[in-house]
């Protein structure tokens, strides 16, 4: 959806996010609703009747115009924010909210997880997506068992929830103690064509050396949980377009199987994990 289209307004404590229309793509309106405060804090998407939606399931990965590299993002947390907001894929409705940790001291207390250094980007997902964690995807590794992660380097601030058609133009491949977690390279539709983006090394032009920065954020992020680094996978190269479409259509791909699985009648223990899985994403 183009930035300059968007604005928003507060309806009793709601924030609501609507699209103009234009000549290309038919209006769309949501609204996103957020309830309670710190560990109770939930943020759900509703459509304009006030029916709920499924930030995961209800939003297309596409838009109906555009090509292959442009699809739709679900922000978790904007640029330049340090609480580690996500979907809550194991929750009904699939909400967004705040993740927990167990402190680092006193594995007794549970306490909203933030980060220790901000992002150089927004963040978020891609909708009808899964990283399977029951297949390997890189070598021996599994997927992370979350949606299929985007980070939109511009430096637009993006809300909580909103969604936004982005142009993809890279991945990386990050293994995050001992899953494979990609992250997709991008910026909003409407910043590209406005900037004249075409490639990553039009990106980097733009942006001298924020790619480096965005690589050292996600290698280092958790030591500061006292982890030990994430790898970059591949040299820590940035994956070229054509890696990086066929790792969405495999997360796409994955998470059809998933939304579609059946008890199996056969013992047959992949199909049976899968339905199990189904059910755990309150997908049935």
């Amino acid at each position: 959806m183009c930035i300059r289209d968007r604005y928003q307004r507060r309806v009793h404590g709601e924030v609501r996010l609507m699209f103009a229309k234009n000549l290309l793509r038919r209006a769309f309106s949501y609204t996103i609703r957020s309830e309670g405060s710190g560990f109770t804090r939930k943020v759900f998407l509703l459509d304009k009747a006030g029916n709920p939606l499924s930030f995961w399931s209800d939003i297309p990965l596409r838009p109906s115009s555009g090509g292959k590299d442009i699809l739709n993002m679900v922000v978790e947390i904007p640029r330049f924010t340090l609480a580690k907001m996500e979907l809550m894929t194991k929750t009904a409705g699939h909400p967004i909210m705040q993740d927990t940790r167990k402190n680092r001291y006193d594995k007794t207390i549970t306490e909203l997880r933030f980060y220790a250094q901000y992002g150089l980007f927004n963040y978020g997902f891609f909708p009808q997506s899964w990283e399977n964690s029951l297949r390997a995807c890189v070598g021996d590794l599994l997927g992370d068992d979350d949606p299929l992660d985007v980070i939109e380097v511009s430096n637009q601030e993006l809300l909580i929830g909103s969604i936004h058609e982005v142009q993809v133009f890279g991945v990386l491949c990050l293994i995050d103690q001992g899953e494979v977690d990609w992250k997709v390279v991008s910026l909003t539709r409407e910043f590209a064509r406005a900037n004249n983006v075409k490639s990553m090394a039009d990106i980097e032009a733009l942006f001298p050396g924020r790619l480096a920065s965005i690589k050292r954020w996600f290698k280092t992020v958790k030591t500061f949980d006292g982890k030990p680094e994430n790898r970059l996978h591949f040299d820590e190269a940035i994956l070229p377009l054509d890696k990086t479409l066929e790792v969405i259509e495999e997360g796409h791909k994955n998470w059809l199987e998933l939304k579609s699985a059946q008890k199996p009648s056969d013992g047959n223990d992949y199909g049976q994990r899968l339905y199990s899985k189904r059910n755990e994403f309150h997908l049935i």
